[in-house]
C-alpha cells in the first residue's frame, strides 16, 4: 500500500510504501500547528480504503471519527507483571524478561539481570 504524504526536497512526490519495509509502525512528531493531527488524518483514511488493519493510540479524541472500533483506555488496566494464576511465577519472569529482551534488544547479561529484578518483585509482594 502506499500512501502519499507530501513532496521531498525536489518537489517529487514522497509516499510511505508499506510494501517495502519491514514493519509497517509509524510516529508522527512535529510542533504544534504543523499538520500532524492532517496528516494523520489523511493516513488512516487511505489505510481504510485498502482495508488495512491499524492502531491508533489517540490522546486527545481527534481520530474516533475514523475509526470503526474504539476501545478507551482509561478503563483498561495493562500490567505485564501480573500473573494470572494458569502458570508458575517462574515461567511468568521468562516470558515477560524475553518480551523485553526482543522489544529493546537487551543482551544476556542485561536479561539475567531483568529476570532477577522480575522474581524479587514477585517475592517482595509475596508471590
Amino acid at each position: 500500500m502506499k500512501v502519499l504524504l507530501g513532496k521531498n526536497v525536489i518537489d517529487k512526490p514522497f509516499c510511505w510504501n508499506t510494501d517495502k519495509e519491514k514493519n509497517s509502525h509509524m510516529v508522527v512528531l512535529g510542533t504544534s500547528g504543523s499538520g500532524k493531527t492532517e496528516t494523520l488524518k489523511s493516513i488512516i483514511h487511505e489505510i481504510n480504503l485498502n482495508k488495512v488493519p491499524s492502531m491508533v493510540i489517540d490522546f486527545h479524541n481527534e481520530f474516533g471519527d475514523l475509526a470503526k472500533n474504539v476501545l478507551n483506555l482509561r478503563e483498561v488496566s495493562i500490567n505485564p507483571l501480573e500473573i494470572n494464576g494458569e502458570s508458575r511465577p517462574e515461567n511468568d519472569v521468562y516470558e515477560i524478561s524475553d518480551i523485553i529482551k526482543k522489544i529493546f534488544q537487551l543482551g544476556e547479561i542485561q536479561e539475567a539481570i531483568l529476570r532477577h529484578a522480575i522474581r524479587q518483585s514477585y517475592l517482595d509482594y509475596g508471590i
